[in-house]
């Protein structure tokens, strides 16, 4: 009878690992679809224009395109959030290779991984401290400060631990994965404007401090967490919960779409035939609409590609892609944005979803667009 209940017990626990195993490769496999979607449909709300969101799915090519340009997204998103780790994990590796010793009692040479890892988060803060510092008195102060000053001062800082610490070659991981942590708040700072009162330097360190914790914890789990479908489990649940929090920021979701040409901030003179789409759809004196005088069933349209996935284009006025910057970008001192939600979705409600095989689209050059 207790084989019989053993028996049993082995079988369930089977039949849920491989249920948790299959369920994680189901979310894994459709989570670019859904993510990509997700991530257009709050780019749609922002700007205005859920009402289209019907005709993109509608094309069997549009859902490939948004899969495929979220997986991009997430892994460059992950790999920029995560590259301190990242560096940190692989110096390790190496300097475990290099040695040909295993960790002994969690150690590298003298000092224990938690004592690397307590001493990579004191030096990147130390790090970021000193970039917050040298930009806060560039735009409050105007005082300029040359980017190598900081970088002296840091490796300063590394010696003296370095002979502190009695020549520790495992340093020289903490100085690594360190330096590495400035691209991920460069990209946080690139998302702002301003930076002229004190406001500025709290506004801009604060999220570089969660940065690092996020970054510092997931080393931790790393080397600390023995079970490692527990760290599986974390890992999925911190792509999705970024992928909710980042796709709330459309700064980034226009700036990373606009390098697969989703979002074009480029200016188009646009040919149309009347037989396929009447003046009347550009009836709003934003239009700059001219006949063509070879044809008369030809007339030309100038104005922007706001968004395009495959043949589904919205075409938007002159100057649309300017407002959804001003409007995506941050006023580092008021958190407040440039342009408010109003003005882009009245801008955004004058362009029209056209089919992209129906017209031809001559991109207009900057001595072209300057004449106009």
């Amino acid at each position: 009878m207790e084989k019989n209940l053993n028996n049993l017990e082995q079988e369930n626990k089977l039949i849920n690992s491989k249920f948790i195993h299959n369920s994680i490769s189901v979310l894994l496999a459709i989570s670019p679809i859904l993510g990509g979607f997700y991530l257009l449909w709050g780019f749609l709300l922002f700007i205005g224009r859920p009402d289209i969101f019907q005709a993109i799915i509608s094309d069997t090519v549009a859902p490939i395109i948004i899969s495929i340009a979220f997986l991009i997204y997430m892994f460059a998103l992950i790999f920029i959030l995560y590259l301190p780790s990242i560096v940190f994990c692989f110096y390790i590796y190496i300097y475990k290779l290099v040695n040909k010793k295993r960790l002994v009692n969690k150690k590298i040479t003298g000092l224990s991984i938690n004592k690397l890892i307590g001493l990579n988060f004191v030096s990147s803060l130390l790090f970021i401290v000193l970039i917050t510092i040298t930009s806060y008195l560039s735009f409050w102060k105007k005082i300029k400060i040359p980017s190598y000053i900081i970088l002296i001062l840091f490796i300063l800082y590394l010696i003296a631990l370095f002979f502190y610490y009695k020549k520790d070659k495992a340093i020289i991981i903490v100085g690594l994965s360190s330096l590495s942590c400035s691209i991920s708040f460069l990209l946080i700072l690139d998302f702002m404007t301003g930076g002229e009162s004190i406001f500025s330097f709290i506004n801009f360190f604060i999220p570089c401090l969660v940065l690092l914790v996020i970054q510092n914890f997931t080393l931790y789990c790393i080397f600390t967490i023995l079970y490692k479908r527990l760290l599986l489990s974390i890992s999925c649940t911190t792509i999705i919960l970024v992928t909710f929090l980042y796709s709330s920021y459309t700064n980034i979701f226009y700036k990373a779409y606009q390098a697969f040409y989703i979002i074009d901030k480029n200016e188009y003179n646009m040919i149309i035939n009347k037989n396929d789409y009447s003046v009347d759809i550009f009836s709003d004196n934003v239009w700059l609409i001219e006949e063509s005088s070879k044809d008369k069933n030809v007339y030309h349209v100038k104005g922007e590609r706001l968004l395009n996935l495959s043949k589904t284009v919205l075409f938007c006025p002159k100057e649309t892609f300017d407002l959804l910057k001003k409007r995506a970008t941050y006023n580092i001192d008021t958190l407040k944005t440039e342009a408010s939600p109003e003005e882009l979705k009245n801008k955004v409600n004058k362009c029209v979803l056209l089919d992209a095989s129906k017209v031809t689209f001559h991109k207009l050059l900057p001595q072209n667009k300057s004449e106009q």
